[in-house]
């Protein structure tokens, strides 16, 4: 199959072009010598290292900048800034072995039980797609269990110590801490809200062998896989809680994983009317990151005016640290997160439903005084 490349990267709004361009060529894992001259093209004019350092930071893509800087000339970098990052991904690099370790034992002491945890996020992703778990940043442990399981696996980790911190319809989060891991235990991907659902068993039917520490566990299908980050950088999209490593995760598998059953993919997100949600994160990673993607892909992304003004939209707020940080008011409704959200349902009864479960959510935890937010963000959709 044909795979297409852009050119070059998305270029960012005016305020901090030249340092989003920089993270956007640095977000990878592997640079080729034509992006380091890119690079290089951009240090001749002066670039603002505290403004790279936020946002990079604030993105999750620290450790892949500090990867691109030490293959330029030393003379190019502040040296300060070296010595710091340096200090910082050393300290970081022990933190994920030892989540990765703590994984492993998990996912031992959850199958001597009999029960199945596929991970999904953090120590798995930087080994398939990074191949280097310094190069990938994660906090917690994402392990999805079949709906049938999560009870039982929930009571068995409070067992060993684990506390529940929260929960939600589709998932908790539980700490332990004497052992210093942060667990997310699914049952499913994503809350009610956001109706686009894998099956758990179809999925574990296509699970594939997963080493770790010399032993086999499973992990999700490449297909799968990408289904599963594209639905989760959708869902984070709700109260800017998207950053740009999970577009640098899918840009990262269709880099490694050149010959996905794109028919496979396609099936799925017809079966989840999630087509949307699928051509959303790609044309990002395509644009943003110059991710290849397939022709049919392409001429179906360009073709489709609701992702094309929904990224160009996004692209603009996104890389705003002022709006896309920001801590919502209380009583505050996020009209661009609906936008998104509506722009996402490319059918009317998904859309209608939407508003139906979005008017029945504020009717009971909403004060009357903050309707009037409600009702705006209603006629900006």
């Amino acid at each position: 199959m044909t795979l297409l490349t852009p050119r070059c990267p998305y270029l960012s709004p005016p305020g901090n072009q030249l340092e989003v361009q920089f993270i956007l060529l640095a977000a990878r894992a592997q640079h080729d010598q034509n992006l380091l001259d890119s690079v290089l093209g951009l240090l001749k004019q002066p670039i603002r290292w505290d403004t790279v350092k936020q946002l990079a930071a604030i993105n999750g893509v620290l450790p892949l900048v500090f990867n691109l800087l030490k293959q330029l000339p030393p003379d190019q970098i502040p040296s300060v800034l070296m010595t710091e990052l340096e200090g910082r991904l050393k300290a970081k690099m022990v933190y994920n072995m030892v989540r990765a370790q703590g994984l492993v034992k998990l996912l031992e002491e959850l199958r001597d039980v009999g029960i199945v945890a596929i991970p999904y996020k953090g120590p798995v992703l930087a080994k398939l797609l990074y191949g280097n778990l310094a190069l990938r940043s994660f906090c917690d442990l994402d392990l999805w269990v079949d709906p049938s399981d999560y009870t039982r696996a929930r009571r068995w980790l409070e067992g060993q110590g684990f506390i529940c911190q929260a929960e939600y319809a589709w998932e908790c989060a539980l700490s332990h801490p004497k052992r210093g891991l942060v667990v997310d235990l699914h049952r499913a991907l994503s809350p009610t809200i956001f109706p686009f659902k894998l099956s758990f068993e179809a999925v574990k039917a296509r699970s594939i062998p997963l080493k770790l520490s010399g032993q086999t566990f499973w992990q999700l299908s490449p297909e799968d896989l990408l289904l599963v980050l594209c639905i989760g950088w959708c869902k984070d999209c709700w109260s800017y809680r998207a950053r740009l490593i999970q577009i640098c995760d899918i840009a990262e598998l269709l880099r490694t994983h050149p010959d996905l059953d794109w028919d496979y993919i396609q099936q799925q997100t017809l079966k989840l009317n999630a087509g949307n949600v699928l051509r959303f994160p790609l044309a990002l990673a395509h644009q943003w990151l110059m991710a290849p993607i397939p022709e049919l892909m392409s001429h179906e992304l360009s073709s489709t005016h609701t992702i094309k003004n929904l990224v160009d939209d996004f692209s603009n707020q996104f890389w705003d640290t002022h709006f896309s940080r920001q801590k919502h008011k209380a009583g505050y409704l996020p009209t661009f997160d609906h936008q998104i959200y509506f722009a996402l349902r490319s059918r009317l009864v998904d859309r209608l439903q939407y508003l139906t479960s979005l008017y029945s959510f504020y009717l009971k935890s909403w004060p009357v005084a903050q309707w009037k937010n409600f009702n705006f963000s209603l006629n900006q959709l």
